[in-house]
């Protein structure tokens, strides 16, 4: 089964940038608060070790949302 493409107009472009634009920034904001309120709710039981805990989850987080908010604003986009 090929996959197909769909060709966009200039039209199009500017009425669904914007859309997936908004996907992609709420992907980063909720994943985002989630992370610092699991933080700081472990640190306030001091469950964390050491501050490199942080930096280690926050990089891996941003990888995470960047790709889920990629995929999530394209390919909802294209599905819609």
């Amino acid at each position: 089964m090929a996959i197909r493409f769909k060709i966009y107009t200039e039209r199009q472009i500017k009425l669904y940038a914007p859309i997936a634009l908004w996907i992609f920034l709420s992907w980063m904001v909720i994943s985002n608060l989630f992370l610092f309120y699991d933080y700081f709710t472990l640190m306030s039981y001091n469950a964390l070790t050491n501050a490199s805990d942080f930096k280690q989850a926050f990089t891996a987080n941003l990888r995470v949302c960047v790709m889920a908010g990629l995929v999530g604003g394209i390919v909802i986009i294209n599905l819609m």
